[in-house]
């Protein structure tokens, strides 16, 4: 148990070293948009990690992998959400439209461990990081998708 501990203590670290150094060089919006997918990105990588090198010291490099993920892809979401979301901004105000994006958010995170839970059953370990490592590619497949050429035609996926 104090091993579990200590390796989810490398996802806190990671986050609280790196999430300030990330929201400070996440400035313009073709930034934002690199960072939430990089952040999808390293996701996946360190779910298929997980998968496929099962050793104790991947799975703790895993784990910091994904507070890495977290603290490159949660601090820009706010102002690419207020950027995409300008006419529902006006129309309901910034502080609603925030809060829809947080509820949505807190489904998220009470589905996330209940289909985690339901795959763990059904399929054990070492086949759900390998689900979830494939459903975490796909999202960000679809978020890149939505990002780069389904959002508004004045928002770009490239710095110029």
């Amino acid at each position: 148990q104090s091993s579990t501990g200590r390796g989810m203590m490398a996802y806190g670290l990671v986050i609280v070293f790196f999430a300030p150094y990330i929201a400070l060089h996440a400035s313009s919006l073709a930034r934002r948009k690199f960072f939430m997918i990089l952040g999808g990105l390293l996701t996946s990588a360190s779910l298929f990690l997980l998968y496929y090198q099962p050793e104790i010291h991947i799975v703790f490099f895993a784990v910091a992998t994904l507070g890495l993920a977290h603290a490159i892809g949660v601090s820009p979401q706010f102002p690419v959400i207020s950027d995409l979301c300008t006419k529902e901004c006006q129309t309901i105000g910034i502080g609603s439209v925030m809060g829809i994006f947080r509820m949505i958010e807190r489904i998220g995170n009470v589905s996330g461990p209940i289909l985690a839970a339901v795959l763990v059953t059904a399929l054990g370990f070492e086949e759900t990081f390998l689900c979830l490592a494939w459903i975490s590619l796909i999202a960000v497949a679809v978020l890149t998708l939505h990002l780069c050429f389904l959002s508004r035609p004045s928002i770009v996926c490239v710095k110029s």
